[in-house]
This record gives C-alpha cells, sequence and structure tokens, in this order.
C-alpha cells in the first residue's frame, strides 16, 4: 500500500481463475472495487480467495464464464480446438503433412517449439489450426498423412476407389466388388455398399489399407467374372479357368465359346481340330457381359460336337455326318454309324 490508502491496487480477476486481466484495473478512487486492509500493517495481498483480484494481468480470457475460468496461464492446452487455453499465444494443432486439410493422430504440435505453431494475437486468445499453408489441422482423422500423392489422396472427404486395397476415405474399410461364388473373381454388377459395414472387409484403421480379396471374403478387387452366380456353373466360370471344348459356356470370359470345327459346314464337327483360344478368328464371338454362344451358329463353321467322320469341304464332306441318309453300295458311311 504504497500510498497509505488502507488499498493495494490489483489487476481484475473476472472469472475468479486466479489470474488478472491486463484490460482492467482496480480504481484507486473507489474504495469498492478494492480489498480492504488494516491501516496498521500496510499490506494486502491481490490474490485472496474470493477477492475477483489479481497480482498478475497475465490472463488472455478474463470473461466469468466457463470458457474463461478454463483459460488461463496455467491451463493444459487442448488440441484442435482452436482455443489457446494457457495463454502462450499459441493453439496446440494436429499435423497435416500432406495438407489435404485433415491431421495425423501420431504428431502434434510441440508447446515448446513456436516454430510448429500458428501465432495468434494475444488478445484474442484464439487463432485456427486449419489456417491454409500452415500444415495444422483441428482434427486428427487422416489416415495417411504421408505427404506425398498417395497421402494427399487420402483423407475423410475423399472419394473412395473400388478394389485398389486402399482405404481413401478413412472409414477403415476398403470397396469391394463381390465375388459370390468365391472363385477370387469380382462380379462388375454388384459393389459393397459403403453405409453396410457388414459388406466390407475391415482393415486395422492405423493403415488404411486392406484386400477385398482375403479368402472367405466373397469380395474382390477385379470385376473380371463373367458369371458370379453362386453355384457349380458360376465356381467354374472365371478368367483362368480351362475352357470346355463344344459346351457354349465361356468358363475363362475371353468372350469366345471353345468349339470343334465344322470345315464343310454340315452342322456337325471334326475330332481332329479345336478352335484355339489365342486365335479369336477361330471362334464365335457374343456379348461380353453374356459370357456365353453358341458353336452351332449359322455359317459359323463351329459345332459343339466332333462326331462327323469326314469333315472336308467338299461334297462328299457335306453330305456325310451323322443323320445323313446312307446310300446303299457306294461303300460310303455316310451317317457315320461305322457301318
Amino acid at each position: 500500500d504504497e500510498d497509505c490508502d488502507n488499498f493495494v491496487r490489483c489487476y481484475v480477476d473476472a472469472d475468479g481463475d486466479g489470474y488478472g486481466s491486463s484490460a482492467i484495473t482496480y480504481d484507486a478512487n473507489n474504495s469498492s472495487t478494492y480489498t480492504p486492509l488494516a491501516a496498521s500493517s500496510g499490506a494486502a495481498s491481490c490474490d485472496a480467495a474470493g477477492s475477483s483480484a489479481a497480482n498478475d494481468n497475465l490472463d488472455c480470457n478474463d470473461t466469468n464464464d466457463p470458457t474463461g475460468q478454463a483459460i488461463n496461464p496455467g491451463a493444459t492446452e487442448v488440441i484442435g480446438n482452436d482455443i489457446d487455453e494457457d495463454c502462450d499465444d499459441f493453439v496446440r494443432c494436429y499435423v497435416d503433412s500432406d495438407g489435404d486439410g485433415y491431421g495425423s493422430s501420431a504428431i502434434t504440435y510441440d508447446a515448446n517449439d513456436s516454430s510448429t505453431y500458428t501465432a495468434l494475437t494475444a488478445t484474442s486468445g484464439a487463432a485456427s489450426c486449419d489456417v491454409a499453408g500452415s500444415s495444422a489441422a483441428n482434427d486428427n482423422l487422416d489416415c495417411n498423412d504421408t505427404n506425398d500423392a498417395a497421402g494427399q489422396a487420402t483423407n475423410p472427404g475423399a472419394t473412395e476407389v473400388i478394389g485398389n486395397a486402399i482405404d481413401e476415405d478413412c472409414d477403415n474399410f476398403v470397396r469391394c466388388y463381390v465375388d459370390a461364388d468365391g472363385d477370387g473373381y469380382g462380379s462388375s454388377a454388384l459393389l459393397y455398399d459403403a453405409s453396410n459395414s457388414s459388406t466390407y472387409t475391415a482393415l486395422a484403421a492405423s493403415s488404411g489399407a486392406g484386400s477385398c480379396d482375403v479368402p472367405g471374403s466373397n469380395a474382390a478387387n477385379d470385376a473380371l467374372d463373367c458369371n458370379d452366380v453362386n453355384n457349380a456353373a458360376g465356381q467354374a466360370t472365371y478368367p483362368g479357368a480351362t475352357e470346355v471344348i463344344g459346351n457354349d459356356v465361356d468358363e475363362d470370359c475371353d468372350n469366345f465359346v471353345r468349339c470343334y470345327v465344322d470345315a464343310d459346314g454340315d452342322g456337325y464337327g471334326s475330332s481332329a481340330i479345336a478352335y484355339q483360344s489365342g486365335d479369336p478368328n477361330t471362334y464365335t464371338a457374343q456379348a461380353a457381359n453374356l459370357g456365353i454362344g453358341s458353336c452351332d451358329a449359322a455359317s459359323s463353321h463351329a459345332a459343339n460336337d466332333n462326331l462327323d467322320c469326314n469333315d472336308t469341304n467338299d461334297a462328299a464332306g457335306q453330305a456325310t455326318y451323322p443323320g445323313a441318309t446312307e446310300v446303299i453300295g457306294n461303300d460310303i458311311d455316310e451317317d457315320c454309324d461305322n457301318v
């Protein structure tokens, strides 16, 4: 009490958190704003409990509400809320290494290293971690914060790519094609539904990646299966399957069926030659989405059987096949019955 008026001059601590405000001080001419003290002592404390006064002016938010009461130089800094709780002129942020607007859960800005912080005005007590170009974020939701193309394309707002075994949108699931028949190849007709986690292959949140080709998952990274019906036929039909000759089924999904040659065009094939899978000119083409066609198509010179005993493309060959009329006494087996 330098001026012996029985009052000490204090900073106002409106929110009662023990730290005063730089904006207002107790008025020397207004005793009602002072803490009285005994004249004989000539001393008193501004930090007396319940006095709403303080010896310092370090509080950056002295508003008398829960927010103000939680902000002072001794408070614990909360990460990612754009509030400077400890009044050090910095807000605590999550690192956004790849600059996609989402932070990493692995690293936070260091309170002792001001170069890693976004500065703010002391009087405001607030700033944003999401300032453009700050490499900081208010959240830690990014599942890949590596500063490269993959990291920049992976965040909670990204579009999920189907069948690449990457969790772009950080929902702990990868988007797959359905493999209903479990043969390892997916269907182009159906996709795993993002809103139905039971149709997804779960993966560790920290990795942001998983495989649609997990055995037993009924999921696949590709949509190359031309028959994904869950039955024996579907399970035997997929890229890489062995093509069966003459059954009108495209087992290997190459858009062709494997046939016997019908050189003479009489509807019956030869046992000597089969259509070659590497030569599309020897195949009967069919719609890609069906994966099935007929070797017996008119004018295809193909057949599902190999029963023709003379497939030479001449009059004799054309008149010789199972079911032809046998001519008596010409030494020719027109109907291929070996008699």
